[in-house]
């Protein structure tokens, strides 16, 4: 998904407390203020405004990815009888690899040894979510003869 950068801004004087995230400072004499610097007093903080670009992420929709794969098209000796397939999707998404389930872990990756017949094979990943909504990716696997 696209990230969208958004401004921060925090005005005044930076302090050494408040670098350090502490959000209380007392005052040790009263403070006044002379009317006729009022004005340079704001003209200074306005030049004192820090701006900082916080990156924004916004929510991850349901995805799958199948990994170590270049293309969905996979040719192999006949001596492999099965791969083993890997992939990501979100954490609490529902996979089924050609109808077996196969749950993710807390991180979303999931992985399954898919065996393979003589010929062509379809190996159909599918992950869906809680909203219904459904990706399925196929990947065609050619064991030679």
């Amino acid at each position: 998904m696209e990230q969208r950068p958004t401004r921060r801004t925090r005005r005044g004087t930076t302090t050494a407390a408040s670098r350090l995230g502490i959000g209380l400072l007392l005052a040790l004499a009263p403070v006044t203020l002379d009317r006729a610097a009022a004005p340079a007093a704001l003209a200074q903080e306005a030049e004192e405004v820090e701006t900082e670009v916080v990156e924004v992420q916004e929510p991850i929709g349901l995805f799958l990815e199948i990994a170590g794969l270049e293309s969905d098209d996979l040719t192999v000796p006949a001596e492999v009888e099965s791969i083993w397939l890997e992939g990501s999707t979100l954490p609490d998404a529902i996979v089924s690899v050609d109808g077996e389930l196969v749950l993710p872990d807390e991180y979303g990756i999931f992985g399954v040894e898919v065996p393979l017949e003589i010929g062509a094979n379809d190996v159909t990943v599918i992950a869906s979510d809680a909203d219904g909504n459904v990706v399925e990716k196929t990947i065609y696997v050619v064991r030679e003869d």
